[in-house]
């Protein structure tokens, strides 16, 4: 357990920031951890090491409308570009939170 903890700590001091977002995961999955980034205030990445595949998992917390639409669009364009940036085509990803979806 202790150097499950140290490693996810290890993890989490190269990232740039911790404010909005956050993903729990138990025991069993904390050893697959293979990356943690966090993007703006708002937006987190967890890598998870599969036998196969990978599963990339991205937890966004969007502005409300009180925010500028600027602010909002920034944040959907980051959300594109972390995963343009750090997925393969056989990843699987799984995007959630609390977002103003634009169909």
């Amino acid at each position: 357990m202790a150097r499950r903890q140290g490693l996810q700590s290890n993890k989490l001091k190269q990232c740039k920031r911790t404010r909005w977002s956050a993903v729990i995961l138990d025991q069993t999955m904390a050893h697959t951890i293979d990356e943690i980034c966090f993007e703006v205030d708002r937006l987190m990445m967890v890598r998870l090491k599969g036998k196969l595949v990978h599963v990339v998992i991205v937890q966004v917390y969007m502005p409300t409308t009180d925010y500028k639409d600027e602010e909002v669009d920034a944040v959907y364009e980051r959300t594109v570009e972390l995963l343009d940036k750090e997925t393969k085509a056989k990843d699987y990803m799984l995007v959630m939170g609390d977002c103003i979806v634009i169909v």
